[in-house]
């Protein structure tokens, strides 16, 4: 079975053979590994970035206990969700005509 034969993104080595570092360098060269690193990283981030204004504001709103409130964020919900669906059938629309 012939191995696989990876290119150093760091310093341009041709590793072969099963592993995930780069022989000279010690990079991570395997492309699961990177991704999973770089997802890892955009969570970190994701966590650490502290909230906008709009989802603060968005957070209050849905945990609000005020009955008007709770009625206008439904409100706001079904206009979102009819927005989407006449977006949705307007696309169809276009696409299925033809032309």
């Amino acid at each position: 079975m012939d191995s696989v034969s990876r290119k150093c993104q760091h310093c341009g080595t041709w590793n072969t053979g099963d592993s995930s570092h780069c022989i000279t360098c010690q990079q991570l060269i395997d492309p699961i590994a990177i991704r999973q690193q770089e997802d890892e990283v955009r969570r970190i981030q994701r966590e650490n970035n502290p909230p906008g204004w709009l989802d603060k504001v968005i957070n209050r709103l849905k945990a609000s206990r005020n009955p008007f409130v709770q009625v206008f964020v439904m409100m706001l919900r079904a206009a979102w969700f009819v927005y989407w669906v006449i977006l949705s059938f307007i696309i169809w629309l276009v696409a299925a005509t033809p032309g």
